[in-house]
């Protein structure tokens, strides 16, 4: 047995860095990894994420040199450095390797939630409608938006051989494109002259935003939800053609609009389907609601077990 394989063998770290907080915890090396012994430390309390290790680690009771880990960051994933968005702490892949090794892993926030797609209840996943149920390996691609604090879209495709990959993208900042005089009006308020705006910027407009104002009359509450139903509809259309994601849409995130309301799914998905000459594709794709507590963690145990799964069968 090679020290690999060793390090592939004892429980496996895991952490999810969000701006403010970190959430750390163990798992059973496995095909299908489940998260234990979370801990969560306000990342106000350390300087770097490096600090925040060693607590867990004195706290846990256990090593951390040359263990299996892996991330899940709220942020882009460079080569270089990783920044937390809206966060203190700069990540640094090298130096984190000089602890864990090789066998670290670390990955866009939305990339470990539509990981977690892959082994996650099916009582975290809704159909919208419910005509679709959920077949997490199935051939083919899928597409993950997230809609939160920003706009996050991530791809995966499951090959012939039963491996899956799985991308992040910048898709949010996807310029939006108006198709009424009011939809014009509203980018002019969002972006001045700098249009166009991006999907994220009209997807992320809080009710109570002054842009709201350019639409005359201005738009109630429920009108608003109508109409970002529509935009992330849009959006969703153009994210899988871009991908060819014909096995599905997984929408997630706490600022999406409330898709078990009958009108406003059925508002997103005739904006899903749109009228172009993809349409018939388009509505045979499946579209699925997904909670995101705990999403990150699994998923990301669940990306470090198709790593050492991949190594194995090279």
């Amino acid at each position: 047995m090679t020290d690999e394989d060793r390090r592939g063998q004892e429980p496996w770290l895991l952490a999810n860095i969000m701006p403010n907080a970190v959430v750390l915890a163990m798992a059973e090396p496995g095909n299908s990894p489940r998260p234990y012994g979370q801990r969560e430390y306000a990342a106000a309390e350390f300087p770097t994420f490096s600090y925040a290790l060693q607590r867990f680690s004195e706290d846990s009771g256990i090593r951390l040199t040359d263990r299996a880990c892996a991330i899940s960051v709220c942020g882009a994933v460079t080569g270089e450095a990783v920044k937390i968005t809206n966060g203190r702490w700069l990540l640094s892949p090298s130096g984190l390797r000089h602890l864990f090794g090789e066998n670290l892993l670390i990955v866009n926030n939305v990339c470990a939630t539509l990981w977690a797609t892959r082994t996650m209840a099916d009582s975290q996943c809704t159909s919208v409608p419910d005509k679709a149920g959920h077949q997490p390996l199935r051939l083919g691609a899928r597409v993950m938006i997230w809609v939160d604090d920003g706009l996050g879209v991530a791809s995966m495709k499951v090959d012939e051989r039963g491996q899956t990959a799985v991308w992040s993208s910048e898709g949010g900042h996807i310029p939006f494109s108006a198709r009424t005089t009011q939809e014009l009006a509203l980018l002019d308020a969002i972006a001045g002259k700098r249009l166009p705006a991006s999907y994220e910027q009209i997807l992320g407009l809080a009710p109570g935003d002054p842009a709201w104002n350019a639409i005359s009359p201005r738009p109630g509450p429920a009108e608003i939800e109508r109409l970002r139903a529509v935009f992330l509809g849009r959006f969703a259309n153009t994210a899988a053609q871009m991908f060819a994601a014909w096995e599905g849409i997984y929408l997630c995130g706490s600022q999406l609009p409330d898709l078990s309301d009958t009108g406003l799914a059925t508002l997103f998905l005739d904006a899903f389907h749109g009228d172009g000459p993809h349409r018939r594709m388009l509505m045979e794709t499946p579209c699925w609601m997904v909670g995101s507590d705990g999403m990150e963690l699994n998923g990301a145990a669940a990306a470090l077990s198709e790593k050492f799964r991949m190594n194995i069968n090279a």
